[in-house]
């Protein structure tokens, strides 16, 4: 701690937040100023809902994401996780990487402050003053020089003007177990989007047997296709592993290959006026808002924009993860939003020693 406080809060314990303590401790911040706080501490989202989603992530790259801090230990992991008896090059089912990952985050709690709370507000009065962190059950954390935000993203909901059609929520639609009893043999279920997550659903839709999937796409699916560089183009948005192999065969590869018991429509609003009032059920699957902050700066609401090179939010605040992600280069060169727990890693690698040989300066 510093006089009063740390030096370094990390808020959220998903991938993001445990590659960001990791690095915090490899760039040599010492663990006694750092403090780890979450409500949960089980590996986020990832963790808590979506373990049986199958990931667009290979094997390979998690087990790097496993190795890339040394403040992990992982090596001395006193288990082999089954994840290691899989393909390296193929996907899995997110599960696989949970199990190391909370290995992790309980190594990484007996070395930094852990605070088990949710932070309801995130304020700073002045340029000389550290940041105060306020929990949503009315405590307060100690005073934290640099705050790293890793708090993560919610699925975004669109209002297409029927209120009336029950909404699947995105969480549950992404767990097949779940997504099998909120649906009926009668059920027609629209499905809006067409990236990794609506795909795997309107798939499993049709493996639980509802009686029609309708799918509404504003863009044709994207595939990540092999570079020769060993990279993948599309890396961050295109289908992969099971979810692109079932989309060749059954999408892609001609309408004479369309299952029976799905439609796919553009969404215009044509087509939505005439095909939604036929569902009995929605889904919307079409990307992710970031989490509600509330951060006051100086007296100054923060509405969240960031340097998506640096991660810097505001003075000593920055943010890392799905909620502030990099904005980079796939293999040939196209801008796009750097997503995946490598790519996390990968970022931060590179941005935490600026961070922090910036903080030492001041």
């Amino acid at each position: 701690m510093t006089s009063k406080g740390f030096q370094w809060a990390v808020v959220g314990a998903g991938p993001a937040g445990i590659a960001a303590v990791g690095k915090l401790l490899d760039a040599g911040v010492a663990s006694s100023r750092v403090c780890w706080v979450d409500p949960h501490f089980d590996v986020g989202l990832l963790g808590r809902k979506w373990s049986t989603v199958s990931s667009n992530t290979t094997v390979e790259l998690f087990d790097k994401f496993l190795r890339a801090s040394d403040a992990f230990q992982y090596g001395s992991a006193p288990v082999r996780f089954p994840m290691h008896d899989l393909p390296p090059n193929g996907t899995c089912e997110l599960r696989y990487v949970v199990e190391p990952l909370m290995w992790i985050t309980n190594r990484l709690r007996e070395q930094v402050t852990p605070f088990t709370e949710f932070v309801s507000k995130f304020e700073r009065h002045d340029d000389d003053s550290d940041w105060c962190l306020t929990t949503e059950s009315g405590n307060s954390i100690p005073p934290c020089r640099n705050v790293v935000l890793a708090t993560g993203s919610r699925p975004k909901m669109l209002n297409v003007g029927f209120d009336d059609i029950p909404v699947i929520p995105l969480d549950d639609a992404l767990q097949i177990d779940k997504l099998s009893n909120l649906t009926t043999s009668d059920d027609t279920v629209g499905v809006f989007g067409s990236s990794h997550s609506a795909i795997m659903i309107v798939r499993d839709l049709l493996e639980v047997g509802v009686a029609k999937v309708i799918n509404f796409y504003r863009s044709d699916v994207i595939y990540a296709e092999p570079h020769l560089s060993g990279g993948f183009v599309n890396d961050s948005t295109g289908l992969k592993g099971r979810t692109a192999e079932w989309a060749r065969r059954y999408l892609t590869s001609g309408p004479e290959n369309l299952p029976a018991r799905l439609e796919r429509h553009r969404s215009t609003m044509d087509a939505i006026a005439k095909h939604v009032l036929r569902c009995d059920k929605l889904i919307y699957a079409v990307g992710f808002d970031r989490a509600p902050l509330n951060i006051v700066d100086g007296g100054k609401v923060v509405v969240g924009d960031y340097d998506p090179t640096t991660g810097r939010i505001a003075p000593h605040l920055f943010g890392a993860g799905i909620a502030f992600p990099e904005l980079g280069p796939d293999v040939v060169g196209k801008l796009e939003m750097q997503v995946g727990l490598w790519k996390f890693m990968r970022y931060l690698t590179r941005i935490v020693p600026d961070w922090v040989a910036n903080d030492s300066l001041r």
